[in-house]
């Protein structure tokens, strides 16, 4: 388990994961994300891309 679990937990861990929502805001925000090569999508309980998904990811351009 990567932050303890049960008795021992991170004293980081919520800090980490403050951390991690802000960078993925950040990436989904500021960049744009264009798919490149369509791949197969394997639909589970979350999305399985057996091939990978190639996307090009480039910066927004500033309004001011």
């Amino acid at each position: 388990m990567a932050f303890g679990g049960v008795v021992r937990l991170c004293v980081g861990a919520d800090f980490v994961k403050l951390q991690m929502a802000i960078f993925i805001h950040h990436l989904i925000s500021s960049y744009r994300w264009t798919v490149v090569k369509e791949g197969d999508i394997i639909r589970k309980p979350g999305l399985v891309f057996p091939n990978g998904l190639h996307v090009r990811i480039t910066k927004k351009q500033e309004l001011y």
